[in-house]
């Protein structure tokens, strides 16, 4: 009985060793591979040239590569996440800097990034990016075709302010093509966000648009209401520029 006993117990103890050994490779981390992501995202933060960011993304690759490499597809996509996040960064210091090209290159480059490890509230901001460059561009079919990318994003995201955003931009897109139906569609889409998240101003902007579409298509009576309730409402804020708009 104790020889039965001592063997079940050596059995027991070799089966969870064994368990350890070959659980352990699940969790191991590759050598320098921490060490890397740690300094990409340090380069990416103080990074204050093109040349100071591409030196944090070759760190990026490496410390992907070597996370890939061992088997860890969590710390890869954190490690991708935060490659596709500083790519867009350097895109936003180009596109302030008006050098489009280069910004919709580093935004193309994020976009990848961004989609593949399926963030949708990061890949929003690339597209709506995309599409103010387009409009910027007077390329108001690349624009339209962006910002309706960004708008569903930001809906699967559950970002309600950046998806009223985008709206209003496809309205105003819509308007300028002569679209109505379309931008009115737009508008009234982004106005129901914008009175759920209680943003006046951005209601009484909005009804000024839908106050537009109505006259540009003779319903002046529609109209006059839109820019009457508008008008209220800059009148509590006491919004001088947007008085002036509704009068």
């Amino acid at each position: 009985m104790e020889r039965s006993v001592r063997f079940r117990m050596r059995c027991t103890a070799g089966a969870i060793l064994a368990a350890l050994i070959f659980c352990t490779p699940l969790f191991a981390q590759p050598a320098g591979a921490e060490a890397l992501f740690a300094q990409a995202k340090a380069l990416a933060t103080a990074a204050d040239s093109v040349e100071k960011y591409e030196a944090a993304f070759v760190k990026f690759d490496e410390a992907s590569a070597l996370f890939g490499a061992a088997g860890n597809p969590g710390k890869t996509s954190e490690v991708e996440l935060e490659y596709g996040r500083s790519l867009r960064a350097l895109a936003v210091r180009e596109m302030n800097a008006k050098r489009y090209l280069e910004a919709i290159g580093y935004y193309d480059r994020a976009a990848k990034k961004l989609r593949a490890v399926g963030n949708r509230l990061e890949t929003a901001y690339v597209y709506h990016d995309l599409g103010f460059i387009a409009a910027k561009q007077d390329d108001p079919e690349k624009a339209v075709s962006f910002y309706s990318y960004a708008r569903d994003a930001y809906r699967d995201a559950g970002e309600k302010s950046g998806e009223a955003i985008v709206l209003r931009n496809l309205g105003l897109m819509s308007f300028n093509s002569e679209k109505y139906a379309d931008a009115l569609g737009s508008f009234e889409a982004s106005l129901k966000l914008q009175i759920a998240l209680e943003d006046p101003r951005a209601q009484a902007v909005l009804l000024l648009d839908i106050g537009l579409v109505h006259r540009a298509t003779n319903k002046n009576v529609d109209a006059a209401a839109r820019f009457a309730d508008a008008l209220r409402i800059f009148l509590q804020a006491k919004d001088r520029a947007g008085e002036g708009a509704a009068r």
